[in-house]
């Protein structure tokens, strides 16, 4: 599980690469994707999209609500 914060909105996808089974979670972009540092596929956080070859399927994104402080995620 990987959680971002952009602009002050959390977001949240699974942690590893559809392409190369690499983490997800060495990547700190600030941007709106994130890249694989294996074979620099990438993905559109918000949504899980693969944006960017060789990645061949999305990542799954999760719904995430904050409460108190705290990240809740539904699957």
């Amino acid at each position: 599980m990987c959680l971002y914060n952009l602009r002050g909105k959390i977001f949240a996808t699974h942690d590893t690469c559809t392409h190369g089974q690499a983490s997800l979670a060495t990547d700190s972009s600030k941007a709106r994707e994130i890249e694989c540092p294996l074979h620099q596929g990438k993905f559109h956080i918000p949504s899980g999209k693969a944006t960017g070859v060789p990645a061949p399927r999305n990542i799954r994104s999760y719904a995430v609500k904050v409460e108190d402080g705290a990240v809740l995620l539904k699957e």
